[in-house]
């Protein structure tokens, strides 16, 4: 599962460098291109969420160490 969430962490990133070539001009964050790109910057946010928690159950199982949390964790993830 460690593969699978550094591919996802992977995606996060490119689409985080992505959204930032769009909404970033000399090294700061302008509001109006951030305005024109709200659906990409709630995608970006909602993408880091499911990451998180990707990320937090994934460990939760890991210190739980049970079959039925190990299969909770990857149906989640594979989600």
């Amino acid at each position: 599962m460690e593969r699978v969430l550094e591919a996802l962490g992977a995606v996060y990133q490119k689409a985080l460098a992505n959204l930032k070539t769009k909404v970033v001009v000399n090294g700061r964050l302008n509001g109006d291109r951030l305005n024109d790109e709200q659906l990409a910057a709630h995608a970006l946010a909602y993408l880091a969420t499911e990451l998180e928690a990707c990320r937090q159950l994934s460990a939760w199982a890991a210190r739980v160490g049970g079959e039925f949390e190990g299969k909770v964790a990857r149906a989640y993830v594979g989600e």
